[in-house]
This record gives C-alpha cells, sequence and structure tokens, in this order.
C-alpha cells in the first residue's frame, strides 16, 4: 500500500496511459503569530486532491526545516455546509435602484440556501443593526432583507466586523465566511481593516466584498479580501447584483476547499518570513513553492 492516503485518486492524462503532473497553488499565508497557517491545493490535470498523510509535505520557514505540523484537507466527496453573514450597506447613498438591487441578490443568494446551511443579515448606516440572528429558517432571513433601510451614513468596518462576530460566536458549519455590499467610504467605525483581518484569519472566513462605486475604501477593502482568501466585484452595476450573489454560492461551497499546513513558529513576531511549501512525491513528481509574508 502506498505510504499516504489521497481521498481523491487516480488522475490520468488523456488516454490514461501518461501520469499528469501535479500542480501546487501555494495560495497564502496567515500569521497568527505564533500560529502560522499556509493555505494550498494541489490539482493533477484539472482535478483536485485531498490529503491524510503531512509526510507526503515539507515546510521550510527562513530555509530551516519544521519538524512538527499538522495538516488538514477537505472531503472532496462532500458539499460544504455553510455559515455566512450577509452584510449590507443601508446609508442614504443606497436609496432607489441600489436598495432594490441588494434585496434581490440577497434574497437569490438566501433561495440557493439547502436545509443544514444558516446564514444572518447585518446592515450598517450610522449604527450596525444584527437584523437577523443566525439562523437556518429562510422565511426569518427573507423578511429581514425585505426591509434593509437607506438611510445615514456609513459605518462599514464595523458592521464587516460585526458581521464575523456572528459567525464567530453562532454560526456552526465549517465553511465559513462574511460577504459585504458597500457603497461608500467608511464614517468614523470604531473598528479597523487590520482588525478585521485578524479576526476572520484566527476564526478561517473568508471575507467577500462587493462595491458598488469606486468612491469606496477601495485598496483597503482588497486588501481584506485578498489576506482572508475572499473574492473581490467591483464596481458593480445594481442590475448585476443578483447574478454576482448566484455565483457566490457555488464558490462558498467549492472554491475555498483549500488544504492548511498549521505549525507553532520558532521565530519572534514581525520581521520577514520566508515559507517554502514542497509536495515531496504524488505519483512520480515533486514540486515546490515559496512565499513571503
Amino acid at each position: 500500500m502506498r505510504s499516504y492516503a489521497l481521498l481523491l485518486i487516480v488522475f490520468l492524462l488523456f488516454s490514461g496511459a501518461a501520469i499528469a503532473q501535479p500542480q501546487l497553488n501555494f495560495k497564502r499565508i496567515v500569521n497568527n503569530w505564533p500560529w502560522i497557517e499556509l493555505y494550498f491545493t494541489v490539482t493533477c490535470n484539472g482535478q483536485q486532491a485531498s490529503f491524510v498523510d503531512k509526510r507526503v509535505f515539507n515546510v521550510r520557514e527562513n530555509v530551516l526545516n519544521v519538524g512538527d505540523f499538522e495538516l488538514w484537507c477537505p472531503d472532496l466527496t462532500m458539499d460544504c455546509v455553510i455559515s455566512t453573514a450577509l452584510v449590507f450597506d443601508a446609508s442614504a447613498r443606497m436609496a432607489g435602484s441600489k436598495r432594490t438591487g441588494a434585496i434581490a441578490a440577497g434574497n437569490a443568494f438566501l433561495d440557493f440556501m439547502a436545509r443544514d446551511d444558516e446564514a444572518t443579515l447585518v446592515w450598517f448606516s450610522s449604527a450596525v443593526t444584527i437584523a437577523q440572528g443566525m439562523t437556518s429558517y429562510s422565511d426569518l432571513l427573507h423578511n429581514a432583507m425585505n426591509s434593509i433601510p437607506a438611510s445615514g451614513t456609513s459605518l462599514l468596518w464595523d458592521g464587516i466586523y460585526f458581521g464575523l462576530l456572528e459567525v464567530v460566536n453562532n454560526g456552526v458549519n465549517p465553511c465559513r465566511s462574511v460577504i459585504v455590499l458597500t457603497d461608500g467610504i467608511d464614517n468614523s467605525s470604531s473598528h479597523t481593516p487590520e482588525e478585521i483581518v485578524a479576526l476572520a484569519n484566527r476564526n478561517r472566513i473568508r471575507v467577500v466584498a462587493v462595491s458598488l462605486d469606486t468612491n469606496v475604501n477601495m485598496d483597503q477593502l482588497r486588501n481584506i479580501v485578498d489576506q482572508t482568501g475572499g473574492r473581490w466585484y467591483g464596481p458593480e452595476d445594481p442590475l448585476r447584483l443578483k447574478g454576482i450573489y448566484e455565483e457566490l454560492f457555488p464558490f462558498l461551497l467549492y472554491g475555498i476547499y483549500d488544504c492548511v499546513i498549521t505549525y507553532r513558529t520558532e521565530y519572534m513576531y514581525g520581521g520577514n518570513r520566508s515559507l517554502d511549501l514542497s509536495l515531496l512525491k504524488f505519483f512520480t513528481a515533486q514540486t515546490s513553492k515559496t512565499k513571503s509574508s
């Protein structure tokens, strides 16, 4: 028997006579010092693989081998059950077609939810409102969605942060995310983008952002998305929102199926960190990738 087990096996090229070469996609590094997490996928001929034996991988930090680490990969034979926070801008800038498009998009997303999926609805303007706590009852979520207002200013960062807290404190499913729709610049939130990234990464929550205008905190929002492994849309036409939220559901089910290697670093907090991740032998091939943080 092989020294490692695969949940997804046998990748062959065309006729099946040749073995496809593995593709290692080293996506990102999360520094929750002293714990470091490496997010990656391995594919062969377009098919993703899932591993249970960590001995097929080697990790080096600043050239030195990491002797002890944990490996987790998803079960690719099953859809991931989701817990998500739908966070909506409810400021005065959302009046009219933007509000109408946002409500239609949120309701379309809810229509895709299966029995065990769950969501919470949060909106932000001059204050943050938890319009509906985490639940799998779609009727409650639809009712809250249809009541989104459009007045006041925009506490964007606080809205995202409170959405994260709802997922952290009340979400029970493994695929966790926050989807935020915004149309304005943040007005004096008490939380910061740095706090959002830290909270999201500590709890493996992806942040997806949809912008309706260029007059938003574009660079900071995109940085949040990039650092948490989410997805960015914008600026978008309100008429396209329904289609975007329909696209997002498959992403939450399948697009976030990364493997994760976790280890405790011997290096102090801060400073440059170079990580080399190697797949030692997958059938006949070996591959490695390097990232810095």
